[in-house]
């Protein structure tokens, strides 16, 4: 019995051994694993390895433990080596397809198709023969990360295994190769007596996108499993092909809410116009849900004969049917809507506010501009953020009544309507972002900084160069970072930015060498100065700048500083 104790307690001591050192790696302990997997894009990344560029240590400990005689240690070895992701276990793992224990077998096949090393797949073909489910379905499902067609025959074969896991696992693999040359037996195996086979079926289907599976996955639409019914939908709508929409417009009449839910997900990703009136005959539904769902699908394809009924749809009893009508007449960009969106805003509801406001910035019309500026005045700063981007989106036109708000309030500007100006990108805005360089507030002068950078304009380099001297630490790095997006024409910056150089705060002083790099061969003298500096990431980036320079006088003052030059 002392004996029987020992061993047990050396396998249990083994084991925490390998936790200990998995845990330490980042390596996932959770052995358990989905028996089925079902729709979604499909598992982990093939040969990504949870531990990408780990320590072959790792590696070498758990090959040494799939020669251990406690199985629990072999499987978790194998587990564990699958999240690794190392190729070089490859060779062990195929060896231990024949372990004799089945979870050492399963978590083999798992590990070999988290590698995805291809040539691995022979000997997990063999394993269609395993007697094991829990092994067949594994290796079903390695073949499909490893994603070699070489394993499509195999892969169909596993569709005829008794187990409804193994069968499961086969369909969603060959969605992840998808070879054309298994739509038929996927169709066929859209019949299958398991609904989880189906499911799989049917994702695998989109994946492979034939047109070829469209009448058999309209018969699926109405399956009596929902989420059968749901993958179906997401298969159609993946073809694509608008010769499956008269037979879906039929089917907006079904009695089932699900499948007419379906069908108008899959109309509005096709995108064929000639839904549209069916889409809108549809609408008098009494489900709200299903009247969502279709005013979506209304926006999705676009037509502007959808909008006279969205509008009326603003008027809906439910709000969510309101905000995603709104969204739709935005995505349709129909002028005739915004006196109707407008009206919407007097709805005291932040979700309705915000779909409207992203609705009138996606039409553009300079209409919209007087209502938008009141969402600037929100007390919601999500609000006042898209009234920004849509008087950003209008342009050139909301210019004038941005300028004249940002005079308000002693001088100083707006955040919201700073954001809109950055929106417009025009330079016609750069003298107010210039002037905002001196406003009270801090985070005004930072976002009027950020601004003038991306714009670009040398106009702007005098006052950047005064915005070096701010009381603001971030300020400053701000417009550093301006003055090196305008690069060569904002050199009149760079003693000002070798001053900055002799800062205390790192930050400072690593932007500004950026920005001096910005500025090519007129810069080699402060950058010959930044060689010498105290900070290693300032003198490599200065040395690279002088490598990239190659005048004599740089290559010279690397090699003065025993930089040595890179010269092709």
């Amino acid at each position: 019995m002392m004996k029987h104790f020992c061993e047990r307690f050396a396998i249990l001591l083994r084991v925490l051994v390998l936790v200990t050192v998995m845990a330490a790696c980042g390596v996932d302990q959770e052995i358990t694993r989905p028996s089925t997997r079902v729709g979604g894009d499909g598992g982990e990344m093939v040969g990504s390895g949870i531990l990408n560029g780990s320590d072959p240590t790792a590696t070498q400990l758990f090959l040494l433990a799939l020669k251990e005689k406690s199985a629990v240690v072999r499987e978790s070895a194998a587990f564990a080596l699958g999240r690794i992701g190392d190729s070089s276990a490859v060779p062990d793992l195929i060896k231990s397809l024949e372990d004799p224990n089945p979870q050492v077998r399963e978590s083999a096949a798992f590990a070999l198709g988290q590698i995805g090393d291809s040539s691995a797949i022979p000997s997990l073909i063999r394993k269609n023969n395993d007697s094991e489910w829990v092994v067949r379905k594994e290796a079903a499902f390695a073949l499909g990360q490893i994603g070699d067609p070489v394993a499509i025959n195999s892969l169909v074969s596993f569709l005829k295994d008794p187990s409804m896991q193994v069968r499961g696992n086969a369909a969603f693999a060959l969605g992840q190769l998808g070879d054309p040359r298994a739509v038929s037996s996927l169709i066929q195996a859209l019949k299958d007596e398991a609904a989880e086979v189906r499911g799989n079926a049917a994702f695998a289907l989109g994946k492979v996108g034939s047109p070829l599976a469209i009448s058999a996955l309209l018969v699926v639409l109405k399956d009596e499993n929902s989420e059968v019914s749901r993958l179906a939908a997401i298969a159609l709508g993946r073809i694509g092909n608008q010769t499956t929409v008269p037979a879906l417009v039929k089917l907006l009449d079904d009695s089932n809410w699900k499948v007419r839910r379906n069908v108008a997900i899959i109309l509005g990703q096709i995108g064929d116009p000639s839904a549209v009136p069916h889409l809108v005959k549809a609408l008098h539904d009494e489900n709200w849900g299903e009247r969502e769902i279709l005013v979506v699908a209304l926006g999705q394809i676009g037509d502007p004969i959808a909008v006279p009924t969205l509008i009326k749809v603003l008027a809906d009893e439910e709000w969510s049917v309101r905000e995603n009508a709104a969204l739709a007449l935005g995505k349709i960009g129909e002028p005739s809507a915004i006196p109707a969106l407008i009206d919407l805003l007097a709805r005291q509801n932040k979700q309705i506010y915000m779909n409207t406001t992203i609705a009138l910035g996606q039409i553009g019309d300079p209409v919209a501009i007087d209502p938008l500026m009141q969402m600037l005045k929100h007390d919601d700063a999500n609000v006042r953020e898209l009234a920004a981007d849509a008087l950003g989106r209008i342009g050139a036109p909301a210019i004038p009544v941005l300028l004249e708000v940002s005079e308000h309030e002693e001088g100083g500007i707006n955040q919201s309507v700073m954001m809109a100006l950055g929106q417009i990108g025009d330079d016609t805005i750069v003298p107010i972002l210039i002037q905002a360089l001196t406003d009270q507030r801090k985070k005004i002068r930072m976002q009027a900084a950020i601004f003038l950078g991306e714009i670009g304009d040398p106009v702007a380099v005098p006052d950047l160069i005064k915005a070096l001297d701010d009381q603001s630490t971030q300020v400053r790095i701000n417009a550093t970072v301006a003055l090196g997006r305008i690069g060569e024409s904002a050199r009149q910056a760079i003693p000002y930015l070798t001053k900055v150089l002799d800062l205390a705060d790192e930050r400072s002083y690593i932007n500004a060498v950026w920005a001096l790099t910005q500025m090519g061969e007129t810069a080699t003298s402060a950058l010959i100065i930044a060689l010498n500096h105290n900070n290693e990431k300032v003198r490599q980036r200065a040395a690279t700048a002088l490598e990239k320079i190659g005048t004599p006088e740089a290559i010279l003052a690397l090699q003065k500083y025993g930089k040595k030059p890179l010269l092709n």
